[in-house]
């Protein structure tokens, strides 16, 4: 059998279905903390000012004004998503990703290395695109995090036995620890140049998410190899799931939620050593879970996941600038007409979502990017 008759990795319907879940999930977010700060970074006096040379929609944008330099706070039912699932719902995203990694023949990783230094460079493009100043054009964000820790994992698994991997991350996890005790020390990184260029900057920690990652390769080739032994991998769930809640008790005073400020909530669990404990026994009960749907059939109801979890990358890399440069001015202008200011509700961010994934769609049919995209998933 030839390279290109080999038969793909068959698809598990539950992973589709989570990996979905959570890219909706991440969009709604982005959407939610760019309202945020709609009134103060993105529309203000000037616009204001400059809309009443337009005619006929004078007397709809003036009602914008009240809300000028303003937080646009998100509702309830963001905030009860958002303060729960927020904090490590992305460590799950990337664990998902290299546990599909790991379902992959080896062979197959070092060939799409260079694909993923091309979609780096590609979402800082999207970076500069979407962001409001300099400071956050160059920042290193959650989603350039996650694309630095998906290379590097593809370099890793290309290069690396199973058992050195197994080592990097315990000696990943044995700092992660020693720096959750001691706040005091620091490792010289690439954010304290950036601060440096511009004040303005932020940046997300790089080892909780590269450990993830590591954690969800490892999980998959662990529980592969203990597949005979069903009672062990039942223990390990029990185990993972008792030490999950535990641990969320515990650190359940770390889940705090501002609706003005949806992206501060990121980074409040990981940096304490019970609340990476819960990160890191929720992911691994999540991902053995995951692990019993590898020989299910995917059901017919499950294409709309599906289509989301195979297009993951492509829908991220495009659905802040459709939001910016195309949905979110469509609503600010339809709404002036109807003297309706910008909302931050859970409802309207999600017809949002699902007009940026129309939007993809259109680009895919157009074949722009897609063999890119194909070859990095």
């Amino acid at each position: 059998m030839t390279k290109s008759m080999q038969p793909l990795t068959p698809r598990n319907p539950v992973l589709d279905l989570l990996k979905a879940f959570l890219i909706g999930l991440s969009c709604v977010e982005h959407f939610s903390g760019i309202l945020n700060s709609w009134y103060i970074d993105r529309f203000g006096i000037r616009d204001l000012e400059n809309s009443f040379r337009i005619p006929g929609i004078v007397d709809g944008y003036s009602h914008h004004y009240f809300k000028l330099g303003t937080p646009l706070p998100a509702d309830s039912i963001q905030a009860a998503f958002h303060q729960w699932l927020i904090p490590w719902l992305p460590h799950l995203y990337i664990a998902l990703a290299a546990f599909n990694l790991g379902r992959k023949p080896l062979a197959r990783h070092a060939k799409n290395e260079k694909y993923f230094f091309v979609l780096f460079s590609l979402f800082v493009l999207e970076n500069f695109l979407v962001a409001p100043d300099f400071g956050a054009a160059i920042s290193i964000n959650p989603i350039l995090i996650w694309m630095i820790v998906l290379g590097i994992l593809y370099w890793i698994c290309a290069r690396f036995s199973l058992r050195a991997i197994t080592w990097i991350y315990l000696t990943g996890y044995a700092l992660q620890v020693i720096q959750c005790f001691w706040k005091n020390i620091s490792i010289p990184s690439i954010f304290e140049i950036l601060a440096k260029i511009h004040p303005w900057t932020f940046h997300t920690d790089f080892i909780p998410y590269f450990l993830s990652g590591l954690l969800g390769f490892l999980t998959y080739k662990w529980l592969d190899f203990i597949q005979p032994h069903k009672k062990l991998k039942y223990l390990l769930l029990a185990a993972s799931f008792a030490l999950s809640v535990c641990s969320f008790i515990l650190s359940i005073d770390l889940f705090v939620y501002d609706n003005a400020h949806v992206f501060n909530s990121h980074d409040r669990v990981h940096p304490s050593p019970i609340g990476f404990l819960f990160i890191t026994s929720t992911l691994f009960f999540i991902l053995c879970w995951v692990h019993s749907y590898e020989s299910q059939k995917t059901p017919s109801g499950f294409r709309l996941a599906t289509y989301i979890s195979t297009n993951s990358l492509g829908i991220f890399l495009t659905h802040r600038v459709f939001f910016l440069k195309f949905i979110a001015p469509l609503r600010l202008h339809l709404g002036s007409y109807f003297g309706l200011a910008m909302t931050n509700t859970w409802f309207e961010l999600l017809i949002y979502f699902a007009l940026s994934v129309l939007l993809f769609e259109g680009l895919r049919r157009a074949r722009v990017f897609g063999e890119l995209i194909a070859r990095a998933e």
